[in-house]
């Protein structure tokens, strides 16, 4: 299970990531990384949520009717009438599901939320912090993927507990996400 938006980053984890890619600069910022990867947390569920209705459709229809009936609660008293204006509101913007910019941030329909989070996020994350762009090596015989843009997001990954059907996601996972988000950003 994905470390929920409102869950903090677990503790050491920073520490933990680091010494998964092993080769760091000095100054790295330990605490801004810390606060990027609860950003990060919280933009990858928004992303995924967008990407997955579903149970969205469930709340809004939930929010919608409970809305209605405190509307018809309110009926007409005259003290509380002003706040129907209010609850119109509420609905109309549950019923918008989300707004078109939010959708457009987030890439709905291009990629998938986990090349989302791995070819802009952590990406974006990996290259501000380690001063390095974010790749991987293909061993042409073993087929194995190696960097340490790969051990950070692999390590990132596990300390976000974010999984595929409840497993890790696999190293070249990690690299196709990156090659394919390069691939759309360069118009191929």
């Amino acid at each position: 299970m994905t470390l929920a938006p409102h869950e903090p980053v677990p503790d050491g984890a920073v520490d933990r990531i680091l010494t998964a890619v092993g080769n760091f600069p000095d100054n790295l910022d330990r605490g801004q990384l810390y606060r990027d990867l609860e950003g990060i947390v919280r933009l990858y569920r928004t992303s995924d949520n967008l990407r997955h209705k579903s149970g969205h459709r469930r709340n809004v229809d939930q929010i919608i009717a409970t809305a209605e009936k405190l509307k018809a609660l309110i009926g007409g008293d005259w003290y509380l009438r002003p706040h129907a204006t209010a609850i119109d509101r509420l609905i109309a913007d549950v019923k918008m599901e989300f707004p078109a910019w939010l959708v457009a941030v987030f890439g709905v329909g291009k990629v998938s939320a986990f090349e989302d989070l791995v070819g802009l996020m952590l990406k974006t994350t990996f290259e501000n912090h380690f001063g390095q762009r974010a790749k991987y090596v293909r061993d042409r015989i073993s087929d194995e993927v190696t960097g340490e843009f790969i051990d950070f997001v692999q390590a990132a990954l596990k300390e976000l507990k974010i999984t595929k059907l409840g497993r890790p996601y696999s190293r070249n996972s990690i690299a196709a996400a990156l090659s394919r988000v390069r691939k759309m950003e360069i118009g191929e």
